[in-house]
This record gives C-alpha cells, structure tokens and sequence, in this order.
C-alpha cells in the first residue's frame, strides 16, 4: 500500500534523524536533550539497527546525565515549596515536588524565586554521573514585603458591668428606706413629746391618750431605728458597688448623725 510505505519511510526518516541529532547533542555535552532525541529513535517503527543503537546510547546518557534535588527552607526551617528554579536564566522547575531532575553536566547559576521572598543565587558544578545530589537553599523573608498579620481577638466579657447599676438601685432604695425611718424618728418624737406635755407628773402617767402616744411614740420609734439601720446599710451597700467599679471616678462621702429615736443618714458623691 503506497500511503502505508510513505508513513514507514517518514517514520525511519524521523528516527534516523533523531540518532544523528542525539549523538550530536551528547557529543557537545548537551545530555538532557540527547535523551529527548534517543527516546524518539528506540520506537517500534524504527529499525532495529537503529533502535539496538539507540538504546544502548539512552543507557549510557542516562547514567552520564547528573540529576539535582532541591530543597528549600525558610529561616524557621519550615520547608517552602512554592519555588521556581531557574537553571542559566531558564526555568527548570515550576515548583518543587521532592524528586530529582536531569540536568546537563557542567557549571550552571541556579536561582530560586519565592513569593514574599528574597530571591537566592547559587553557583552548581554538576558532574558527569553525578546523581539524585541535594541542594539545600534557606529563603528569607523579602524586605519590601508588606507582610500583614491579622489577629482575631474575642471580645472579653464585661464582668463588672452589672455593679453600676446594681449599685445606684441599692444606693437609692437605701435612702429611700432611710428617709422613711427619718420620718418615723420625727413623728416618734412628736408622739413622745406630746405625751410628756399631757401627763404633768411624767411618763408614765393615768392618762389614757399620754399612754396611746407613748405606745405609738416607741412602736414608731422602733421601726425608725430598724429602717434607718437597714437603708443606712444599703445605701452604703450601693455606694461601695460604685465605687468599686472599673473606669470609674467616683467620689462620695457619708455620715450618720443621732437623732431623738434614731440616727440620720446622708451620702454624697459623683458618679
């Protein structure tokens, strides 16, 4: 079949072409790709001749042809893998996967680009048979890099927040109670003072309405004494919640003064 013959003659052309080639390449020390051409010409469509050659020259380059491992650290050494390495200003290597690539024998500048990271340049003799040899490189962080750190801080929980208002509900349920009992103490004395003005003899006495004042007079003077103790204590109970609570510039001052059937209470402050 003619269209048949004419592939078989461009197929042992090709092969033909890539043995020339690939003696060429080894021949200028240009391994790498002689071993591209060698493994076009070690096909099935091409001649045995040819590919028992080419065969022989694929394993003889493959051992000759030297192979470098990179690995790349930061200052921390943590491993970085997200590096370019260029081979004589040609990129060799996308990203650094573990494994170890060819490489033509000789001198080469090897440099090794990583984002936010100074780039490094080293100087390589690889040498002919040379394989699976590790080059080590430490990347620091690059000095223009706007590097921006972002901290997540949650929000502390206010414990102390309930004592001001705590402390202004005691403070004023405290006076309240205490200007109670200041009444009671005013109208206890009144009663008393009353009763002594029926009963010329003094109290005790027969009179009926001195003894009902009287009664009155200490019932009321009771519950004086009790709510002005119990307000005094709340208030200043409500005082303290305030000025113990933070951020705050609380001044205050407080008294007790004795009154006929009791005591008074006072408190000021700023809050």
């Amino acid at each position: 079949m003619p269209g048949v013959s004419r592939a078989e003659d461009d197929d042992q052309a090709a092969c033909l072409a890539a043995s020339d080639k690939a003696q060429d390449l080894r021949a200028a020390g240009k391994l790498v790709a002689a071993r591209s051409q060698l493994l076009g010409c070690v096909r099935d469509v091409c001649p045995k001749v040819v590919v028992t050659d080419c065969a022989q020259w694929l394993k003889e380059v493959e051992h000759a042809t030297p192979s470098l491992s990179i690995l790349a650290r930061d200052h921390t050494g943590r491993d970085v893998l997200d590096v370019k390495v260029f081979v004589d200003d040609g990129l060799w290597l996308a990203s650094l996967d573990g494994r170890s690539h060819p490489v033509d024998p000789g001198p080469h500048k090897l440099r090794f680009e990583a984002e936010r990271m100074e780039p490094v340049t080293e100087d390589v003799l690889a040498h002919v048979g040379e394989h699976d040899r590790t080059i080590l490189v430490t990347l620091d962080a690059a000095k223009s890099a706007n590097v921006v750190t972002v901290t997540t801080v949650a929000p502390k929980p206010n414990r102390s927040a309930w004592m001001k208002p705590t402390g202004a509900i005691v403070l004023g349920v405290g006076a309240a109670v205490s200007v109670v009992g200041g009444i009671l103490g005013i109208v206890a004395t009144s009663d008393w003072d009353r009763a002594v003005g029926l009963c010329s003899t003094g109290l005790p006495c027969a009179n009926l309405q001195a003894q009902s004042l009287e009664r009155h007079a200490g019932t009321a003077a009771d519950w004086s004494t009790a709510l002005l103790i119990g307000g005094g204590v709340g208030a200043l109970t409500g005082l303290v919640l305030l000025l113990v609570a933070p951020n705050g510039t609380e001044t205050a001052r407080i008294g007790f003064t004795p009154t006929p059937g009791g005591m008074s209470f006072s408190a000021s402050g700023t809050f």
